[in-house]
């Protein structure tokens, strides 16, 4: 009778040792990553933009700002190559973006102080539409700017600088040559900074 239930009661001593040496390891080993640790290592997967971030490029690895074409307020041709030979400021707006609006006060101050040392070029990301172009002029005219305005009727600016979110600012050496590229809204003493840097005359503002 014994010899009959001994493998049985031989297979549960077994599995019972198993089970237990089983629960001693699975305690040895590692938890999962504390919350702030899968947080930081999610962070690093996604491309998470919280504040604007600057591209400055050293002397010798300065890039060629790539040529775009938009309308001025007549409907007449503006190519940025045409300015070439003067330093640049070349911003990418719409009316209806709240951080845009936030920071062109800023821009018309800048251009009423360096206006004749440096060109603006204040490229609304508006469709050839006639309602999206007279939304723009309101705004404008309400707010009392006076910069430079274009049109990207067709997209062509858009698309040669990759927009893809707004405002883009880039600045320009009077080589043709972009010398910074912030993407999100820029303070006044950052744009103050970069104009100096992309001056000339005036290497430093401060």
């Amino acid at each position: 009778m014994k010899r009959r239930y001994l493998p049985l009661i031989t297979g549960a001593a077994v599995l019972a040792a198993v089970l237990i040496v089983g629960f001693f390891v699975y305690r040895r080993l590692p938890g999962p990553p504390p919350a702030a640790e899968r947080y930081e290592k999610l962070s690093e997967d996604l491309d998470v933009i919280d504040e604007p971030l600057q591209a400055p490029a050293a002397e010798e690895e300065l890039q060629r700002a790539v040529d775009f074409t938009v309308y001025d307020a007549e409907g007449n041709e503006v190519r940025l190559s045409d300015h070439f030979g003067t330093p640049l400021v070349v911003n990418f707006w719409t009316s209806w973006c709240p951080p845009c609006a936030g920071e062109l006060p800023d821009f018309q101050d800048m251009y009423d102080l360096y206006g004749d040392r440096a060109e603006f070029l204040m490229v609304n990301l508006t469709t050839s539409e006639d309602a999206g172009r007279k939304d723009t002029d309101a705004f404008i005219a309400r707010n009392g700017y006076t910069f430079p305005l274009y049109y990207d009727d067709n997209g062509n600016a858009a698309q040669a600088y990759s927009i893809y979110s707004i405002p883009q600012t880039v600045f320009i050496t009077a080589e043709g040559n972009i010398s910074a590229s912030y993407l999100g809204a820029i303070d006044r003493a950052t744009l103050e900074r970069e104009l100096g840097a992309i001056m000339t005359q005036q290497p430093s503002l401060s």
